[in-house]
C-alpha cells in the first residue's frame, strides 16, 4: 500500500498498488509528491526532489516538452524519466488534474509484466483514486463558499443595519433643511414688513417736515443754529476729527455720505453706499429697535446718543457696534452724523 504527500502537505494513504510511482506537479513543474515506489526506481529521495523543478533530478530535459503536453491535456501515455545514474527508464503514466494548478500523475514502469486483468484493475484503482481525490477537493472548496456564505450574510445584515441608520438620518437631515427654510422665509416675511412700515413712517415723516420748513425756508441756517444744529457739513471727509473714523451722514434714512473707513469696515465701495438705505445695512432681529431709536432723534424725543446694535457687511457678517449720533446741517437740511465703533 502506497502512501504520499499531496500538494498541501495532506498524506494520501489508500489501496493503491506499492507498485505505482506517483509524482505530484504544478504547472511550473515543481514537485509537490514523491512515492517510495518513485525513490525506488529513480534512486532520488524524497527530500531530493520535493520542492525543486523536475528537470533538476528526474525529468529528462530533452524530454521537457513532451511531459508538459501531457500535464495541459492530462491524458495518459508512455513518458520516460531519469534515474539518479543517469539512466532512462519509460513509465505508462496517467496524469490526473487535482485542482487548478496541481497535477498527479500515476504511472507504472513499462517493462514490467502484469496480466491483462492485473493491469485493468490498476487502471481501476487509478481513477477511482483521480475521483476520490477530485472528490474531496471540491468538498473542501464547498466548505469554504458555505463558510464565506455565512460571513457575507452577516456582513450583509450589518451593512443594511448601517443603511436604515444613513436612511433615517437623511429623514431627519431633510426635516432640519425644510425647517431652516421655512424659518428663512418667515424673516424675509418680517424683514420685508418692517422695511414697508419704516418707509411708510418715513414717508409720513418727511411730508411733515416740507410742510414745516416751508415757511423759514429764507432763514434756515439761523434757524437750525437756534434749534441746536450748529455744525454745518458740506463735506464729512473735511472733518479731521471723523475723517479717519468710521462715520456716515444719514438723511431720511437714506445715506448721503461716507469715510473710507466705514465703507472697509462694511466691506462695501462709497458708490455702492451712497442713496442706499441705512435700515438695509441692520439684521432683520434689530431693524424694530433701531427704527424707532433713529425716529425717536427725528422727533426729538429724550433719548441718549449713543447706542449698541449690530450692522451686517457685505458678505452678511455681523458686528457688533456702538453709534454715537448727532443731528447736523448737511447741505442746507436736517440730517444724522453717525460714528461707528467696533465693540468685538
Amino acid at each position: 500500500m502506497a502512501e504520499i504527500i499531496l500538494p498541501g502537505g495532506e498524506r494520501w494513504k489508500r489501496g493503491i498498488s506499492s507498485d505505482l510511482v506517483i509524482i505530484g506537479m504544478n504547472r511550473n513543474l515543481d514537485v509537490t509528491a514523491f512515492s517510495k515506489k518513485g525513490e525506488r526506481l529513480t534512486g532520488f529521495r524524497r527530500s531530493e526532489v520535493l520542492g525543486k523543478k523536475a528537470w533538476e533530478t528526474f525529468l529528462p530535459r530533452e524530454h521537457l516538452d513532451e511531459w508538459k503536453g501531457y500535464l495541459d491535456s492530462c491524458g495518459e501515455g508512455e513518458v520516460p524519466i531519469l534515474t539518479k545514474e543517469g539512466k532512462f527508464v519509460d513509465i505508462y503514466s496517467t496524469f490526473i488534474r487535482i485542482n487548478e494548478n496541481d497535477v498527479c500523475v500515476f504511472g507504472i514502469e513499462a517493462g514490467k509484466k502484469c496480466s491483462q486483468q492485473g493491469k485493468r484493475e490498476e487502471e481501476k484503482k487509478i481513477n477511482q483514486t483521480g475521483k476520490k481525490l477530485e472528490a474531496e477537493t471540491i468538498s473542501k472548496a464547498v466548505e469554504s463558499i458555505l463558510e464565506n456564505r455565512d460571513f457575507l450574510e452577516s456582513e450583509w445584515k450589518r451593512l443594511g443595519k448601517t443603511i436604515d441608520d444613513i436612511e433615517k438620518l437623511v429623514i431627519s437631515l431633510e426635516e432640519e433643511r425644510k425647517n431652516l427654510l421655512r424659518e428663512k422665509a418667515e424673516l424675509e416675511r418680517k424683514k420685508v414688513e418692517t422695511s414697508k412700515y419704516l418707509d411708510k413712517i418715513m414717508k409720513s415723516l418727511n411730508k411733515k417736515l416740507k410742510q414745516k420748513g416751508k415757511p423759514k425756508k429764507a432763514n434756515q441756517n439761523k434757524e437750525t443754529k437756534r434749534k441746536g444744529y450748529a455744525l454745518d457739513v458740506q463735506n464729512i471727509k473735511s472733518f479731521p476729527e471723523i475723517a479717519d473714523m468710521p462715520a456716515l451722514v444719514v438723511k431720511k434714512g437714506i445715506i448721503q455720505a461716507v469715510t473710507p473707513s466705514f465703507s472697509k469696515l462694511v466691506e462695501y465701495d462709497e458708490n455702492e453706499l451712497l442713496n442706499k438705505k441705512f435700515f438695509s445695512l441692520v439684521p432683520v432681529d434689530q431693524l424694530m429697535r433701531v427704527g424707532e431709536y433713529y425716529l425717536n432723534r427725528i422727533r426729538k424725543r429724550d433719548v441718549p446718543n449713543e447706542y449698541e446694535t449690530v450692522i451686517m457687511t457685505k458678505s452678511k457678517k455681523p458686528l457688533q457696534v456702538k453709534i454715537s449720533a448727532s443731528q447736523i446741517n448737511w447741505k442746507g437740511e436736517k440730517a444724522e452724523l453717525m460714528v461707528i465703533e467696533r465693540l468685538v
